[in-house]
């Protein structure tokens, strides 16, 4: 009887995976960053806050590859609830051209072919309205970096149902020092670091399926078991 039941309910979600929107990205079209850091200086998580008025589920994780040629250092990326104190997913990106490009506009730096490397993650994050911040461990890693920030920004693009509320960041000795608490303020009057960035989804209202019914089925939909968990990055 339960075969049946998850039958029919996979069924359910499955139609409702086909009527979601296409996968978008947090923020992309980025104009005139004025300032560029990765190595060097303290070591912090940096990123930007952002908050969503509907649920999503966020399927990958990314950061900016400057000139599109790769990334030049194994990159810690984390995704945070900063209502609730949790963290919700976190991977490390790996050096060189293995994770996925995806292309972005970047007007105001030199070069072309920019875009964002992202990796899936194991278990997409369903996230709620709310308060969250994305962002990557930097400084002390590289002082002659290759892939940059982009802080600064005049203007950025952001992706449906995401509102920028400016720039976070973090202290924190280690990439693998992720206890709470988490900041809640921003960097005053800083649009943010625009260098990690996130995959979504937002299921289709129409469907009535609840997101953790979706979020189950894209999990098994990968076909793989998770294998990151909180306070472990790989």
């Amino acid at each position: 009887m339960h075969r049946v039941v998850f039958a029919l309910l996979s069924s359910a979600v499955l139609a409702a995976a086909g009527s979601t929107s296409r996968a978008e990205i947090g923020v992309a079209d980025i104009v005139n960053p004025n300032s560029f850091l990765r190595g060097g200086g303290p070591t912090m998580f940096r990123g930007f806050r952002f908050s969503i008025d509907t649920q999503i589920a966020v399927t990958a994780l990314g950061f900016f590859d400057y000139r599109g040629n790769g990334l030049d250092a194994p990159t810690p990326t984390i995704l945070i609830n900063l209502d609730s104190q949790t963290l919700l997913a976190q991977l490390t990106l790996p050096a060189g051209s293995d994770a996925e490009l995806e292309s972005a506009s970047v007007i105001g730096i030199p070069g072309s072919n920019h875009g964002f490397r992202f990796g899936s993650l194991d278990q997409p994050a369903g996230l709620a309205p709310g308060q969250y911040a994305v962002a990557s461990f930097v400084g002390g890693v590289n002082p002659n970096p290759g892939d940059i920030l982009l802080g600064g920004a005049q203007q950025a693009t952001f992706g449906p149902h995401i509102t920028n509320q400016g720039g976070w960041s973090m202290l924190r000795n280690s990439a693998s020092d992720l206890g709470a608490p988490f900041p809640i303020g921003v960097i005053s009057g800083y649009r943010g670091d625009f260098g990690p960035n996130f995959r979504y989804v937002v299921p289709s209202p129409a469907t009535g399926v609840p997101l953790a019914a979706m979020t189950m089925v894209l999990i098994g939909r990968r076909g793989r078991k998770p294998s990151r968990t909180p306070g472990a990055l790989n």
